[in-house]
């Protein structure tokens, strides 16, 4: 397993915590030239959410429709082309 510890993520998630039929908006506050693996689980650890981005301008944002997320905690992890994390965020839906 490889870990790269960045506290300070870059990423900018909203609204966070959820509400029913909120629409979850991720934009990266830097770009990332690297490509990058967006993975978000459920409490169980089923995937509900993957992407992969080439690369990610600060200018793009990626939504996802959570409509049909039960409410629980979700754990979002993004990691670089070589499989270390880059960050982990905790995301609540209500």
């Amino acid at each position: 397993i490889n870990v790269k510890n960045n506290r300070n993520s870059g990423l900018q998630i909203y609204p966070n915590p959820l509400s029913a039929n909120d629409v979850l908006t991720i934009r990266p506050e830097n770009s990332f030239s690297q490509p990058v693996n967006l993975r978000i689980t459920d409490a169980q650890g089923r995937i509900v959410y993957q992407s992969f981005v080439h690369e990610w301008p600060s200018s793009k944002e990626i939504k996802i429709n959570t409509s049909n997320w039960k409410p629980q905690v979700y754990v979002l992890k993004m990691t670089n082309s070589r499989g270390e994390f880059i960050t982990v965020e905790k995301i609540v839906k209500n």
